[in-house]
């Protein structure tokens, strides 16, 4: 529930598995102001049913899901930014890092270091090939990966090595406060996935990995190289691309974590769950 700030409508859905060119990379779009933040829903199909200055209810249709903007596929993007944000490139910028890097390549020159998760220098999870999180987007994925910015990436080959056991588990129980045992409680909501997928021992633990390194960066063994994402349709859309041995001749563009020292970055995690309630 809220009020309408602004709409962009009339622009043409991309072809599937295509990227466009455009000036708005958010494609046709709605921001709507509810209370406490300025939402935009992006990507919208050409026809923006609400207005700006309109209020709206949870069963008002502002639009429908569409492919256009920087799109490759017909879905719905929603991202938040708190209080009222009128300027649709302050809400953007604030609210997506991609599309910053799109619209304002100089910012990059402002960013110390990205530390992210996603990608895999061998097997996928969404598909045979690709990491979930940059199957999402490659194309946006491609763009972060160009950036002139220091960058360090946790596949799914390193944070498939943290894996938080049954004894792992209790350690986190045997703390005696909250904290643990909401941390525990989490591992085992996501165990049964990995049990009968991959035959793990308990759940691996992804993007805690990335904290990890900022706060003890030893726990990981890392190698520079080059990555890149296949963006054409296929079996390997999504797919990152780690040229180890620099066989394409190309600039290294990130620093690829390869091995965890598991029991260390629980023994970390631990000694950070006892500080709390």
């Amino acid at each position: 529930m809220g009020t309408i700030l602004g709409t962009f409508s009339g622009q043409l859905d991309a072809q599937p598995g295509r990227i466009q060119e455009s000036d708005e990379p958010a494609g046709n779009y709605v921001s709507l102001f509810c209370g406490d933040a300025t939402v935009l829903y992006g990507h919208l199909d050409k026809e923006i049913e609400a207005s700006t200055g309109d209020s709206v209810t949870t069963d008002t249709i502002l639009g429908y899901v569409g492919n256009s903007g920087r799109s490759s596929e017909p879905h719905l993007h929603i991202h938040a930014v708190e209080g009222r944000v009128r300027n649709k490139s302050d809400l953007l910028y604030g609210a997506e890092p991609v599309l910053m890097l799109r619209l304002a390549p100089d910012v990059a020159s402002k960013i110390e270091q990205i530390v992210f998760m996603g990608g895999s220098t061998d097997y996928g999870n969404d598909s045979p090939a690709a990491e979930f999180n940059l199957l999402c987007d490659p194309h946006a994925a491609q763009i972060v990966l160009d950036a002139d910015i220091p960058k360090i990436m946790f596949g799914l080959n390193v944070t498939h090595q943290v894996i938080a056991t049954p004894q792992r588990v209790q350690a986190m129980r045997d703390i005696g406060n909250d904290a643990g045992r909401v941390f525990a409680d989490m591992s085992v909501f996501f165990e049964k996935v990995y049990r009968e997928r991959y035959g793990f021992k308990g759940s691996a633990l992804h993007d805690p990995c990335t904290v990890a390194w900022l706060l003890k960066p030893e726990l990981f063994a890392t190698r520079k190289m080059r990555v890149d994402v296949e963006t054409n349709q296929g079996i390997s859309f999504g797919r990152t691309v780690h040229d180890i041995w620099n066989l394409a001749g190309k600039e290294c563009n990130t620093e690829v974590a390869l091995r965890a020292d598991s029991n260390g970055f629980f023994e970390l995690l631990n000694s950070l769950l006892v500080k709390f309630r």
